[in-house]
């Protein structure tokens, strides 16, 4: 429960799942609420906190009481609505997993920039345009402009 892992079980061959220790399994009932909707609910800030507060044990093995899940109660919306709440949340959601695996590419990205641009540091490239232009200042002040006149 603290670490926020909690997953739908679906395409089981024998129709049932096991797992280890902790686990509180909740089935929704056909036409009610949508397997989907049911996780998510169950991942809000609202229910985890909650639970939290309502969690029994040492500080190792704090465990949320099966009681608090059975007496939570959720505000269902009618079946065609949870069907486009559902929708929506696969297609934000899928945008949310892009944005993470792009944003997962960038220290990758910054550690290649960074190498490439202490390369350009070392052999001269990185200052051969400023280097270029004062050199060219370095040249006229050289010159005296009374001989000139």
């Amino acid at each position: 429960f603290e670490n926020g892992k909690s997953a739908v079980a679906a395409g089981l061959e024998s129709g049932f799942g096991a797992g280890s220790t902790e686990y509180i399994v909740l089935r929704p009932h056909a036409g009610l609420i949508l397997p989907e909707l049911l996780l998510a609910l169950l991942k809000t800030e609202t229910f985890l906190k909650t639970g939290a507060v309502n969690m029994t044990g040492s500080v190792w093995q704090k465990r949320i009481p099966k009681e608090f899940v059975e007496s939570y109660e959720l505000g269902l919306p009618p079946s065609a609505e949870q069907i486009r709440i559902a929708d929506k949340l696969d297609q934000t959601l899928a945008i949310v997993e892009r944005a993470r695996a792009r944003l997962d590419r960038v220290p990758e990205i910054l550690k290649r920039f960074r190498q490439s641009v202490l390369a350009a540091a070392t052999d001269g490239r990185l200052t051969e345009d400023w280097r270029a232009t004062q050199e060219f200042q370095f040249a006229c002040n050289d010159i005296d402009l009374k001989e000139i006149s």
